[in-house]
């Protein structure tokens, strides 16, 4: 390139771009280059553009390169565009490469390099030669990025990683030896040396630990929820880890990450231009999960509960209100197969029901079957503590226990084969997701299918294992005791008859209570008969001392099976006696309707 006289010197720009904040020093060296280079061929710089902490790669984010391609539109005072390496221009494909060139040779602006020289696009060799360059500064990224990513995988296979340390936890860093050599509380800044690996471990802060046990506790076991939880958390004080107060978003998230159960997740927010993990591109369909990564602080059936109230409350009908229905969620209409939800009567009227569907259409009233809500929460209420008032319920409860038990030990025969396959599919799913950064795209399709189908069957395979396993290694005399813990602490929230804990208390114990209707009555059908799905605790009680059981009689001559007096009693016709009566039933009726339930555990 010959040298021009300053006197025609050409209007040019310059342009710096570094793609990352370590490179303190490259936008001043970047600039002592280009202004050599201008004084050198006699070109005179009349503006500078630069882009700090932007990948050659995300070009739309470069604001100043953007606006360097406008104003060579919109102003075309410049001649050239100066800059220390072709690779600073950018660092994209061939093919976007047309999408900002083309401006620029119709302009009749050209590209000097300090290291390239000037850029001939006019040239079939010149432009081969630009391609072929081009092509080899992003296959650079490309590869950059497969290193990068195959080192981060083992990584957070081997428990290690980068991620925000969770509230409730400090970061631990070890040495290449595995020494542990510096713990980190909280949010605190630190750079670790070369070589150093971080991990998860309970944090020392003052009661985080038991913050988070109770946050989920009182999430799982009452109806409290998000906005009450972190007003409580508020109210004594309690600040996030970013020293601000608890908002209801801020607890959701707690309660959504499974990193309180030791399990950490890679890849469930993929980030990064080239092999992301979890969107089908790089190691199936799915993120990368580590079991037993860290010490847990939640044990996984809270959690699972945890996640299962929250997918409910998604829903309009799950939200948590004032004075809200005690059976909420838990009511079937057994004849359309819709949930059934609590709803008033009409505006101005305190009448409450449980309704399957609300409609004002006259040809399908007929569907909206409905039932009152002080009618049937004391009958299903009355049942359950029947049932947690059954005599010799600690030795009925053993008996119960040693059947299902041995019950259990008749299935376990194949674990061992079950356990070997999980075995050998994680094993051929670890070593295909390595292997996937170094296939072509057609056969990196082909992978994530094999990869999606493997850890399909791993799922259905733990599934088989759990449920075949569940209690295998538990004593007849310990599981009983545990249940029979239960069911008083259950006996304790019913006789207290708070709402919020005997909401939750009935959740805990009833899996579904359906109900049925029939034809007749002033509204074209009439309730008929109902079942209780016990869950829980109860579910093992039932199965060896409930037998099921209905309603008898008109209320002018009611009595029980057991030829016992019936009485009306909040809404039920109940035993006059003050305990439990000896054949644990009682019936409810209203106008000529009679309500008839049974308890079903299967």
């Amino acid at each position: 390139m010959s040298k021009r006289k300053t006197k025609n010197a050409c209007a040019a720009v310059g342009y710096i771009r570094m793609s990352s904040d370590k490179q303190e020093e490259s936008p001043d060296q970047q600039r002592d280059e280009i202004l050599k280079l201008a004084e050198k061929h006699g070109y005179k710089i009349i503006r500078w553009y630069e882009d700090h902490a932007v990948s050659g790669v995300k070009t739309f984010k470069g604001r100043q390169f953007l606006q360097m391609i406008d104003d060579v539109k919109r102003l075309g005072d410049f001649q050239a565009i100066l800059c220390w390496d072709q690779d600073r221009f950018g660092r994209f494909d061939s093919i976007e490469a047309g999408e900002w060139i083309s401006p620029l040779r119709r302009a009749g602006v050209e590209l000097i390099c300090v290291v390239q020289g000037r850029i001939n696009w006019d040239d079939f060799a010149g432009r081969m030669i630009y391609q072929i360059t081009q092509e080899g500064k992003n296959q650079f990224l490309v590869s950059l990025s497969n290193n990068v990513m195959r080192g981060m995988l083992k990584q957070a296979r081997d428990g290690y990683g980068k991620r925000r340390t969770p509230y409730g936890y400090d970061r631990v860093y070890f040495d290449e030896a595995g020494n542990e050599m510096h713990r980190v509380v909280g949010n605190a800044r630190f750079s670790k040396p070369k070589g150093w690996k971080a991990k998860l471990a309970l944090s020392e802060a003052d009661d985080e630990v038991e913050t988070v046990k109770w946050i989920f506790d009182a999430y799982a076991n009452s109806d409290a929820n998000s906005r009450s939880i972190a007003r409580d958390l508020n109210r004594r004080s309690l600040l996030t880890r970013n020293e601000i107060p608890w908002q209801s978003q801020s607890v959701r998230v707690l309660l959504r990450n499974p990193v309180y159960i030791g399990t950490m997740i890679y890849g469930a927010n993929p980030q990064g231009r080239f092999n992301q993990v979890g969107d089908g591109r790089l190691g199936g369909d799915e993120p990368v999960v580590i079991e037993n990564a860290h010490p847990a602080i939640i044990d996984k059936k809270t959690f699972k509960r945890v996640q299962a109230k929250l997918e409910d409350r998604r829903r309009p009908n799950g939200r948590t209100r004032a004075g809200d229905y005690l059976l909420s969620g838990l009511v079937v209409c057994g004849n359309s197969g819709d949930r059934m939800s609590g709803r008033r009567a009409s505006v101005g009227t305190n009448v409450q029901y449980y309704s399957a569907r609300v409609s004002s259409k006259p040809e399908e009233s007929e569907r909206c079957y409905a039932i009152r809500k002080d009618q049937l929460e004391p009958l299903v209420i009355a049942k359950i503590v029947s049932l947690l008032d059954t005599p010799n319920i600690e030795r009925q409860l053993k008996a119960a226990v040693g059947r299902r038990l041995k019950a259990t030990a008749n299935k376990t025969s194949d674990t061992k084969t079950i356990r070997q396959r999980i075995a050998a599919l994680e094993k051929n799913i670890a070593k295909g997701v390595e292997r996937l950064l170094l296939l072509d795209g057609d056969d990196q399709d082909d992978a994530s299918r094999m990869l999606a189908d493997w850890r399909a069957e791993r799922r259905t395979l733990e599934d088989q294992l759990q449920a075949t396993t569940a209690g295998g290694n538990a004593k007849p005399e310990r599981e009983a005791a545990r249940v029979a813990a239960e069911l008083a602490r259950l006996r304790t929230t019913f006789a207290q008859a708070d709402p919020a804990a005997l909401r939750a208390a009935l959740a805990s114990v009833i899996e579904e209570i359906t109900l049925y209707w029939t034809d007749g009555g002033p509204r074209k059908w009439r309730f008929q008969r109902g079942t209780i799905r016990l869950g829980g605790s109860l579910r093992l009680l039932a199965s060896s001392t409930i037998k099921h059981w209905h309603a008898l009689g008109r209320r002018s001559h009611a009595k029980c099976r057991c030829d016992a007096r019936l009485v009306p009693w909040s809404g039920v016709m109940a035993h006059q006696l003050s305990g439990p009566s000896e054949c644990g039933g009682f019936a409810w009726r209203r106008k000529t309707c009679l309500l008839r339930f049974k308890l079903a555990n299967d």
